[in-house]
């Protein structure tokens, strides 16, 4: 299993352009480095309607962090564009693939958000080629390198429960990419996973964090296998912690909220992950 983790230009734009528009969580568990470069970032002024583009991220669907799903599908887009580009002309695979995540139901028929995330190539273009977001860039690029040195055993040890996770429950991953983007919320983990490379993107190194995405890959799999168990049981049920955002009206969602319950018991349980038999786990809770 190859791991790493690496920086990537087009999601640190992201969080430059957040950060210019009142983005407010990058404080907690971070350097004073990046707390300080983030508060001079803060005092950068976009052209209007670069500003305009990266406010709308902010909704209110998510009471605990504002800038869920948007901040995740800004991260997610990056992967179906090219840096440089002004149209989005892989639009069409970008809405096939967010269409068939059942984590983003009520998005597929916004037609407020496709409008808006039509935009994005346009407006990360005018991030990318900032004076100020490139020497931000540069120094991130430096400080990648020291964060793989730092986390060397940590990137041992998930190699090999992986590992040992992707064959017993036959999950063609390969690859981890591990992207941290230091002006992200710590709090806050997403995931892409492109053929046999899982793309974990984090505001700082957790390696519970990135267990946490590669375990949703685990666990989607056998919950879509027992789906009609799971609804007919578990229709009404409430998770304690989870986010209200969670419990919309409809079979999706009721998914995803057990989903989301059992990767967290999972998680409560890391150590004992080898020689647990998560089919067996799951169908213990439905």
């Amino acid at each position: 299993m190859n791991i790493k983790i690496s920086d990537n230009s087009m999601i640190n734009a992201i969080y430059f352009g957040l950060i210019t528009t009142d983005y407010n969580f990058y404080k907690d568990l971070k350097s004073q480095e990046i707390i300080d470069k983030a508060e001079q970032i803060r005092k950068i002024k976009l052209n209007t309607g670069v500003d305009n583009f990266f406010r709308k991220t902010y909704q209110n669907s998510c009471e605990a962090y504002p800038y869920w799903p948007r901040a995740a599908l800004l991260e997610t887009a990056t992967f179906f564009i090219h840096r440089g580009e002004v149209l989005f002309t892989r639009f069409h695979d970008y809405y096939e693939y967010i269409k068939n995540l059942n984590i983003f139901s009520e998005i597929k028929e916004d037609k407020e958000f496709w409008y808006w995330i039509n935009m994005f190539p346009e407006s990360i273009l005018k991030i990318v080629e900032n004076e100020y977001f490139l020497d931000f860039d540069n120094w991130s690029h430096n400080w990648i390198e020291g964060q793989n040195e730092i986390f060397n055993s940590s990137l041992k040890e998930l190699s090999h429960i992986v590992s040992v996770l992707t064959k017993k429950y036959s999950i063609k991953i390969n690859n981890i990419d591990i992207i941290l983007a230091p002006l992200k919320c710590a709090y806050s983990a997403d995931y892409y996973k492109d053929y046999d490379t899982l793309y974990v993107i984090l505001g700082k190194f957790d390696l519970k964090y990135v267990m946490h995405e590669f375990l949703h890959i685990v666990v989607h799999k056998i919950v879509l296998d027992n789906c009609e168990h799971v609804l007919t049981l578990n229709k009404n049920t409430r998770y304690k912690n989870l986010d209200k955002s969670y419990y919309a009206d409809s079979d999706e969602c009721v998914l995803n909220a057990f989903e989301e319950n059992i990767v967290r018991e999972l998680i409560d349980v890391y150590s004992e992950l080898e020689n647990i038999d998560i089919v067996n786990f799951i169908m213990n809770h439905i």
